[in-house]
Formats: structure tokens, C-alpha cells, sequence
């Protein structure tokens, strides 16, 4: 992902989209970046959210506060900048119009990334949602190979144990279909990188897979 800086009282400052931008945000305001309402203090608090967030990732010390940051800035300014960081990255999860799928929130994003996959705090905070996606999409395909692998491996001992006791030869798969089964073997391709726009749709059917799961 390409790189922006924005200018604060005559200093460039690292400013982009990350997981631990949405936490700041979330407790900065009690809402879900999803929830923001499109109003100048939102984007405000976002963009400040963004850059403390891309600051500490890469070391840069950054210590204005949020009234800071709004007194060095411009209305302007905010508008600038929150269309070049939209640019550049795959948007947060934003709200597609389909209620009757349940998305998870920034609080949520984290468990599943400390506790399920096993990242450490400060990493998921330093990932951009992009990168996210695709951290939680290896972790969904090792998972679901590990449970095809134990569907494997039951079905195959089964096999062995019944096989002495009959006259004919059998099978795994003629004992037991399991739904991949049937399933053409996967072909491997060299996808070009995802456009902004593909990188969210992806994020966003992410999100709904996980809050079904």
C-alpha cells in the first residue's frame, strides 16, 4: 500500500488506514468506523485516529492530542486528506445495505485476531484491513484443511478396521462421501493485485463470513 503524509503545523506525519486506527476510533468515540456519520468531526477524529496509528507502527513520535490535532488543521484539509488515505487502501467495512448479515465490530476483529488466529496486540494494531484480509483468510484455509484433514484421517481408519471383515475391496470414499469429494482440484493462478475497490469487497465478505461463522 502506498504511503501518505499529511502536514501538521509544518511537520509531514505517516497517516493511513490500520486495525488499530478503528480501536482508536472506537474508543476515541464509541462508534464503529462503520457507524461514522459522515460529518466533519468524525472524519476529524478518524484521520487523527490514522495517523497516531501509522505514527507509532513506524516509530515517528506524535504526541498531540485530539484538540491539537483539530486546532492545526483546516476543514479543508480533512477533506483533502481523507480522500487520499481512501485512495490508497481498501476502505473500513462500510455498510452494504444487507441487514440480515451480521458484521463484527472493531472489538470483535480483535479476539478473533489475538485469540483465535494468535497475533500479538501491537501487530493486528499495525495492519492495515487489506492485510488483515488476508492474515484471516491463510488462518480460515488452514482451518478448514485442518478439519477436512480429520474427516480424512476418520474416515481412512474406519476403512482399515471394517476392510478384514468383508470380501471386497473397499474404499474410503465408497464407505463415506464427504462434500468435497466431488470438488475439482484447485488450480493455482497468478492473480494481478487487487484494485482499492476489490481489496474492500473482499474485506467486507470477510467480515460477513466470520460473523456467520
Amino acid at each position: 500500500m502506498k504511503n501518505i503524509e499529511i502536514v501538521v503545523n509544518g511537520k509531514a506525519y505517516p497517516c493511513r488506514q490500520t486495525m488499530g486506527a478503528m480501536l482508536r476510533f472506537k474508543r476515541e468515540t464509541g462508534k464503529e468506523v462503520t457507524e461514522m456519520s459522515g460529518g466533519l468531526s468524525d472524519a476529524c477524529a478518524y484521520l487523527y485516529c490514522c495517523t497516531v496509528s501509522a505514527c507509532k507502527a513506524d516509530g515517528v513520535e506524535f504526541s498531540m492530542s485530539l484538540m491539537e490535532f483539530a486546532d492545526s488543521i483546516a476543514p479543508d484539509d480533512v477533506g483533502g486528506w481523507v480522500e487520499a488515505v481512501n485512495a490508497t487502501a481498501a476502505n473500513a467495512p462500510g455498510d452494504d445495505g444487507d441487514s440480515e448479515k451480521k458484521k463484527l465490530g472493531i472489538l470483535e476483529l480483535l479476539g478473533v485476531a489475538v485469540g483465535n488466529i494468535g497475533l500479538p496486540y501491537n501487530d493486528f494494531c499495525g495492519l492495515t484491513p487489506e492485510e488483515f484480509g488476508h492474515v484471516y483468510e491463510a488462518y480460515s484455509s488452514q482451518r478448514d484443511a485442518d478439519r477436512k484433514d480429520s474427516w480424512e484421517r476418520a474416515r481412512l481408519m474406519t476403512t482399515i478396521m471394517i476392510q478384514p471383515h468383508l470380501k471386497k475391496k473397499l474404499t474410503p470414499q465408497q464407505l463415506l462421501r464427504l462434500p468435497w469429494d466431488d470438488e475439482p482440484q484447485e488450480r493455482k493462478a497468478n492473480n494481478p493485485q487487487p484494485t482499492a475497490a476489490e481489496s474492500k469487497e473482499r474485506f467486507e465478505e470477510m467480515l460477513r463470513r466470520m460473523g456467520e461463522g
